[in-house]
């Protein structure tokens, strides 16, 4: 392995845990956000298979010069024969230590899984702002931590729970697949299905002019079930006007009419029709469209325009600001705005999760014991429920 494989050092190298048997290097970031940590390798395995086959494929020895080269990086200077190392009671770098570059992970995130792996509880942070939340999903993801961190992640992800709908936030869809928060990941999947417009490249854009895209920050299919599960909502609403364009041009739209009174009958189903025609023409939705694919407005958007501006079409306003009527059903309460109303509430209401079931199979799965059991609400206990004093480097 040559030294411009290797991300560069920067600051000092950070110890975690007790040095018993092989000791590794830990590069993890890069670019300005990156980090040096030195561990002992049997610590690593309790991490996880991933972790085992990391050191496997991707650990190196380094020559003794390039070692040396390394230290001087992060410490500034130049060392000759046997590194000594700076912390007390550590012993010296006497045997070159396995190399692992992690540049493409966070380092608070690595830090936070090596502070729990040696049990440096007192260490943990007390808190996260949402990115370093959503950091360490991906990187519970990415390594197959889930259990490590699940005693813990209630309480970095306390602060956040109330905020989970709010604009911003759509990224509590990570934190709710990696951490096993079915009930969050399942309403707020289905909310974004059906507030969700799209853009001229056909990606989800939310109500407040976010584009959603994947870049590692959205759990893997999700977007495309949300952008399938608003194309499924939009469809329903759709049949929804062509299928009572259907009763209103086939003149029974009149619900108060005697039909023995041809005239009131007629006229009633008749001023309804050419309203409504002429309100989906506006719309792009007449002559009827035979896909949902060039809607470009969200399902709420559509369901809200259908049933709040189809009333207000009878009244036009003039230059001057007053209102006139236009042609209105003889019977205003068979106006077509008012019978759409309840069936656009309803499809909204009654929308299906955007989900699949394997997608859920893999969210109960990351949902551990541990969070959910509340004999263990203290994350500072062992496994026992009793304190654990963290082992500190003397």
């Amino acid at each position: 392995m040559d030294s411009k494989d290797l991300p560069p050092p920067h600051g000092t190298i950070e110890c975690f845990g007790e040095f018993e048997g092989p000791e590794v290097l830990l590069l993890v970031g890069h670019g300005g956000d990156c980090a040096t940590f030195h561990i002992a390798e049997s610590y690593l395995r309790h991490l996880g298979p991933r972790w085992k086959a990391l050191q496997g494929v991707r650990a190196h020895r380094l020559s003794r010069g390039l070692f040396r080269g390394l230290l001087s990086g992060v410490f500034g200077g130049s060392y000759g024969g046997v590194f000594r190392n700076p912390f007390t009671g550590l012993r010296g770098f006497d045997k070159n230590p396995r190399i692992l570059n992690l540049k493409g992970d966070y380092p608070d995130a690595i830090r936070i899984l090596l502070q729990i792996v040696t049990m440096e509880f007192t260490k943990l942070p007390e808190k996260l702002d949402f990115p370093e939340l959503v950091r360490l999903a991906e990187v519970a993801a990415r390594w197959d931590c889930h259990a490590m961190l699940a005693k813990f992640i209630e309480g970095w992800a306390a602060p956040y729970r109330d905020r989970i709908f709010l604009p911003g936030y759509e990224q509590w869809l990570y934190i709710a697949h990696e951490f096993g928060y079915e009930d969050e990941y399942l309403e707020l999947s289905r909310r974004l299905a059906i507030c969700c417009s799209i853009d001229s490249q056909d990606r989800l854009v939310t109500p407040d002019g976010s584009v959603l895209e994947q870049r590692g920050i959205f759990p893997l299919d999700t977007l495309f079930q949300i952008h399938e599960g608003r194309r499924q909502i939009l469809h329903s609403i759709i049949k929804a006007l062509y299928d009572l364009w259907a009763i209103v041009a086939n003149g029974s739209s009149c619900q108060l009419a005697d039909e023995t009174n041809s005239y009131d009958y007629r006229s009633c189903a008749g001023v309804n029709l050419i309203e409504f025609t002429e309100y989906l023409r506006g719309k792009g939705l007449f002559p009827m469209i035979k896909t949902v694919e060039p809607i470009r407005y969200s399902p709420f958007e559509l369901a809200r325009y259908v049933d709040t501006e189809l009333l207000s079409h009878t009244v036009d306003l003039d230059s001057e600001g007053s209102s006139s009527p236009r042609p209105t059903p003889p019977h205003i309460d068979c106006h077509v705005g008012f019978q759409l109303g309840p069936v656009m509430q309803n499809i909204l209401d009654n929308a299906r999760w955007p989900v699949e079931i394997s997608i859920v199979d893999r969210i109960r799965s990351n949902t551990c014991e541990y969070r959910l059991d509340p004999a263990f609400d203290d994350p500072y206990a062992d496994v026992d429920g009793t304190p654990v004093l963290p082992r500190e480097l003397v």
